[in-house]
């Protein structure tokens, strides 16, 4: 049996999906596109078949674009709750109503349920249940009876207040950061070594005629060869130490 909803506008902040399937929990809608991001990136290879289509439906989250359909069930899954999308015909006012929720928990009976409403283009809305329909009138022109309700006067956000934003009580900020980057490979020891001798100056060219500094002192060692020579070679270098200079002509022995 169809029940009677009212509906619970949302802002229209490129983040209505998950401020509609927040309000099923009282948090914030920014902070329920981080947290399904996050489940879809751990939990993409246990979906066979579909690993690929969740991961880059979580990378289009982490680029604040809208979620669809695989979001959806990712959080169906995530919450272990039915998610039952109202999809209005903007030309007709008939609402074509769908689970679409993970196949794990499609249609089970003992799963929370959570209502929302697609106006077919590019919004969603949250749905509560009505008790009574008293003060209220049809939200858009309907077949009778009107099952989509808000107050009358159109005054719907009296009645369902769209959530506060919860950033700033739980310190998450808006959701903008690209999905973290891999981690660079380590380079080989090789090439650190490579670069630092690259960065070592260079002496400047030498010009035409100009010739490199020797080594600090060796040019006046070689200039004092000859003083060196007679200090330290003996007057006659074939004797025997202390031999006596008369012995020069005996030759050695």
């Amino acid at each position: 049996m169809m029940k009677t909803m009212g509906v619970v506008p949302m802002e229209m902040d490129g983040d209505c999906l998950f401020h509609a399937l927040a309000y099923f929990d009282g948090v914030d809608g920014k902070a329920l596109r981080i947290d399904v991001a996050d489940f879809m990136e751990a939990n993409a290879f246990l979906q066979v078949g579909f690993a690929e289509e969740w991961l880059l439906e979580a990378s289009k989250l982490r680029a604040n674009r809208w979620g669809g359909h695989t979001a959806i069930a990712a959080y169906s899954l995530m919450k272990g709750r039915r998610v039952i999308v109202h999809t209005r015909d903007l030309a007709t006012g008939r609402v074509d109503v769908q689970e679409q929720s993970h196949h794990s928990i499609y249609g089970k009976e003992d799963a929370g349920e959570a209502h929302i409403l697609y106006n077919g283009t590019n919004h969603y809305d949250a749905l509560a249940e009505m008790a009574s329909p008293e003060g209220m009138e049809p939200a858009w022109p309907q077949p009778p009876p009107p099952m989509y309700l808000t107050l009358v006067g159109n005054h719907a956000t009296e009645a369902f207040p769209p959530l506060e934003s919860a950033s700033a009580k739980s310190g998450r900020k808006r959701f903008e950061a690209p999905r973290p980057a891999k981690k660079a490979k380590a380079k080989k020891p090789g090439a650190k070594k490579a670069t630092k001798v690259a960065q070592e100056p260079h002496p400047p060219p030498l010009t035409q005629g100009e010739e490199p500094d020797a080594e600090p002192g060796l040019m006046e060692e070689l200039q004092n060869i000859p003083e060196l020579a007679a200090k330290r070679i003996r007057a006659n270098p074939t004797l025997p130490p202390n031999a006596a200079p008369a012995a020069v002509n005996a030759g050695e022995t």
